[in-house]
């Protein structure tokens, strides 16, 4: 048997109901702000809300776009598969963060620009990392053939400021 909450037609098991709130928030108790669920148009929202458990009037931190699968962070309008938007606001905190949060398994953080499964000889996967050889330098890489992972360093930046093309150490 179904159970509907704010319907008297529920559709699913458990079916929460509202057209203009929340249809299920997740709390820690009271006086600490909630997890605020809702399914607004076949779009999914995660949202915070006040101590009070009212919506606040920041954008949703996470939306699911139901028609196109798009993600968005910060955003309610994802307009590619994943979209970062963050209100810098001159604030020193950075609106995307890579980190390779265990040092011992290797000493980069490596975003990755690639397409998977090429069998084609001239293609090329892209990779920006910081310490990527283990001595501070910041790297643009690129794989050789069609290997998936990019590891081979095309453009260098040094711990004292040398720029390096086709060669991991620059000198002044």
């Amino acid at each position: 048997r179904n159970i509907g909450i704010g319907t008297s037609t529920p559709q699913w098991l458990l079916n929460p109901f509202s057209s203009t709130a929340s249809q299920l928030a997740l709390s820690a108790g009271a006086g600490i702000a909630q997890w605020a669920f809702r399914n607004a148009g076949g779009n999914l929202y995660f949202a915070t809300t006040t101590v009070a458990g009212t919506a606040t009037t920041s954008t949703s931190a996470l939306t699911i776009i139901g028609s196109s699968g798009n993600v968005g962070i910060g955003t309610t309008s994802p307009f590619a598969p994943l979209s970062i938007s963050y209100n810098w606001n001159g604030g020193a905190t950075p609106g995307l963060v890579i980190n390779n949060a265990v040092a011992e398994s290797g000493p980069e953080a490596t975003l990755y620009l690639m397409t998977n499964g090429s069998t084609e000889a001239n293609d090329r996967n892209w990779g920006f990392a910081t310490n990527h050889n283990a001595n501070g330098n910041f790297e643009i890489l690129s794989s050789i053939g069609n290997k998936d992972v990019a590891d081979t360093s095309r453009f260098v930046i040094d711990r004292q400021g040398n720029v390096g093309i086709g060669t991991t150490s620059p000198l002044a």
